[in-house]
């Protein structure tokens, strides 16, 4: 109703207000692809109508949806519209948010140069526009690009510094998740000492405003910590929270996981039926997972296949324009000698 009412006064900023609310009604709703669409037209209306801030949140949602679908292309696509965008306006504080969500596409597609080099961008533009989210999450993301590629002490070093900057400034939710990522870090180093103290810390964080990633982190945490004590009830009790949180919020990579050590643990103790429920859940999920991988995998040989036959394209009209200057020249030469012949005949008519 209200993109019709809009639509008939002429309101575009309106209409795309409408467009983006229909939009994150779907988001909620885990109707990805209809929610995409929807966001696409809200895009366009809050470009026309030069609304920035709302286009910012529109081409980001439009981001987070494509990489929760597995499209990181397209995820990339959008954040780098919204990133030239805000290069132009100017806005700081948009382009650090920004440029931290383009090394999370390149941290999760493997690429550590490329997401340490948006990673550091963004934190040097978080503390130039005192961004205190932006600061605090890249600088857990560099220390988990070093983790990913054994770099302990260099990960070590940057996780201690966003524990410093999150206990200073208040950052809730992201000390949460950091104090998450030190627990499961100490515990993979088999030092066992302070890993309740940090989950502890990590729970009052969440309490203060954390989100529901930091909780369900907290309990897989926990699994893992009393698994590595031997404590093998307390960990299935932990497991089984993080596939009820996670089941609950779509949150489907820890879903999947909590799934499989469930399967893993009824299996060993001879509980057969329950072993098999929770093994059935987990070979849907991971099929699921793996169907938008295969659906991301076909997406950049067709974006690859289209870039040939742009490159094709290409070559085909340079070879055209060489052809073409070649064929006028000829002309040109063609010309001149029959100018040159023309003079001459001039000349010796004037002399007989």
């Amino acid at each position: 109703w209200l993109v019709g009412q809009a639509d008939s006064i002429g309101e575009v900023g309106l209409k795309g207000r409408a467009f983006y609310g229909i939009g994150s009604c779907y988001t909620v709703m885990w109707e990805t692809e209809t929610a995409l669409i929807w966001l696409d037209s809200a895009a366009n209306c809050f470009s026309i109508a030069g609304d920035s801030v709302r286009l910012y949140n529109t081409l980001n949602s439009q981001g987070v949806n494509y990489s929760y679908l597995g499209y990181p292309r397209l995820a990339l696509a959008s954040y780098l519209k919204a990133l030239a965008y805000f290069k132009r306006t100017g806005s700081e504080e948009k382009v650090a948010r920004l440029t931290n969500n383009i090394g999370r596409i390149y941290h999760d597609q493997e690429n550590p140069d490329l997401a340490n080099k948006y990673y550091r961008e963004a934190y040097e533009m978080g503390m130039k526009v005192e961004d205190p989210m932006v600061v605090s999450s890249a600088l857990l993301n560099i220390g988990m690009v070093y983790l990913d590629v054994d770099s302990l002490e260099l990960g070590e070093e940057y996780m201690q510094k966003g524990y410093d900057y999150n206990r200073e400034n208040e950052v809730f939710f992201m000390h949460a998740v950091l104090c998450n990522a030190f627990a499961e870090l100490k515990i993979g180093q088999g030092n066992l000492d302070g890993v309740i103290a940090l989950l502890e810390e990590s729970e009052e964080m969440e309490a203060a405003g954390g989100g529901l990633q930091a909780r369900v982190g907290r309990h897989w945490v926990y699994a893992l910590y009393y698994n590595a004590r031997g404590n093998t009830s307390a960990a299935v009790r932990a497991y089984d929270s993080v596939v009820t949180i996670a089941k609950r919020e779509h949150l489907l990579e820890f879903w999947m996981q909590g799934e499989s050590k469930l399967y893993q643990y009824h299996e060993e103790i001879g509980e057969t039926r329950k072993a098999l429920d929770h093994y059935k859940q987990f070979i849907v999920l991971r099929d699921s997972l793996h169907d938008m991988e295969r659906a991301s995998q076909v997406e950049e040989l067709a974006a690859i296949h289209e870039n040939e036959k742009k490159q094709q394209q290409i070559a085909q009209l340079e070879l055209d324009k060489e052809l073409q200057e070649k064929w006028l020249r000829r002309q040109n030469w063609l010309i001149a000698g029959l100018g040159i012949a023309l003079v001459a005949t001039l000349i010796l008519l004037v002399f007989v």
